[in-house]
Formats: structure tokens, sequence, C-alpha cells
């Protein structure tokens, strides 16, 4: 009786364990905060929440493919001693790391807007996935 209980256990234990997945058992996307750029006039956009759910600071964000909304702290007035927030819609395609920034229209210009500044895959997902 005892084998049969404990038999039960590690099953009920290995279901729920399947039933969360973790973020790695299926293609990807990452959204993290670009490098700043001097020749090119940007400067990093900090991910500060996806789909309305704050997002602690200094980790890599990976999120399911498909679209989210993406809040992200840039430059303000006086730079990033007093940063303001933008808001970009993107749709993540699978094993595809975002690296957002930030510009303004001109150098003398205080009006910086969000963009995604780089799009790269990710090795690790695209080799896990290639046949699927």
């Amino acid at each position: 009786m005892k084998r049969i209980q404990i038999l039960a256990a590690g099953i009920a234990a290995a279901s729920i364990l399947a039933a969360q997945a973790g973020p790695y058992d299926q293609p990807w996307a990452v959204f993290e905060a670009d490098n700043s750029s001097p020749t090119a006039d940007t400067k990093p956009a900090t991910v500060m929440k996806i789909d309305g759910k704050n997002i602690p600071l200094g980790r890599n964000n990976v999120v399911l493919p498909g679209k989210h909304v993406v809040e992200l702290s840039i430059p303000g007035p006086r730079g990033m001693s007093n940063p303001k927030r933008d808001t970009i819609e993107i749709d993540a395609q699978p094993c595809v790391r975002y690296r957002f920034a930030a510009r303004r229209s001109s150098p003398t210009d205080n009006d910086w807007k969000a963009f995604v500044g780089q799009e790269e895959p990710v090795g690790e997902c695209k080799k896990k996935f290639a046949g699927k």
C-alpha cells in the first residue's frame, strides 16, 4: 500500500512539473535595452513593463512569440536624470532578440522616441527548435 502511495505522489509531482512548462520549452523571444551609440545619437530604452506587468531591471525579458505592449524608459527633457516613458506594440517573432533604443529628431531636440534598435536571431533557440 505504501508503494502505491509513493508512486501516486511521484506521478502527481511529474504531472504538475509538466504542466508548468518553462519559457525555454518552446520558441521564445527576448526584449532588452540596446547600447548607446554616440554616432547614431541613440540611448538605451529600458524595458519597464511588458503587457502591463512590471519587469525587474537588469534581466533578460523572455516572452512567448506574439503581440506584446512594451513600456520603455527613455531620456526626458534633461536626459536620463529625468526619464519619461514610451510604449511600443511589437509582434515578437520566435527566436528573435529585440533591443530597444531611443532617438531624437535632431541633436538639439529633446523629443526622444523609442524604437527597435536591433533585431537578431537567438542562436540557442533556433538550434533547439530548428525542425519544428
